[in-house]
């Protein structure tokens, strides 16, 4: 079953992923079409649930060149959006990252509850 890979915000792309070092903006680009084709837990990557309080946001990590990048996303049916993507520095920005991820996924959960569409990544 193939998914789709969504955004929130539309400019998460460009001000998240294209503001990553070139090695983590492919790795985090070619793990997304792995989800694309495998779904939200691909085999090749270390993804995992996080916290019941994290209201069903999932994380991937990726480790390139020696830097921890984040992969903050969520699922709805066959739409995998993602909400944040960083390179963890320090524990308060990780915190703050979840705590933005968990505001993007309540305005997330509104639009789709509206029958509308997030923008997809390209």
């Amino acid at each position: 079953m193939p998914f789709t890979v969504h955004q929130w915000p539309a400019s998460l792309q460009r001000k998240e992923i294209d503001a990553l070092p070139m090695g983590a903006r492919t790795a985090v680009l070619v793990m997304l079409r792995a989800m694309e084709r495998d779904g939200p837990h691909p085999e090749a990557f270390q993804t995992k649930p996080l916290g019941r309080h994290l209201q069903g946001i999932s994380q991937a990590n990726l480790k390139i060149q020696k830097e921890q990048i984040r992969v903050l996303y969520t699922v709805y049916g066959t739409r995998i959006v993602l909400l944040s993507v960083f390179k963890k520095t320090s524990p308060q920005l990780e915190q703050r990252e979840y705590d933005a991820a968990l505001n993007r996924k309540k305005t997330v959960d509104s639009i789709i509850a509206s029958h509308g569409d997030v923008p997809l990544v390209h």
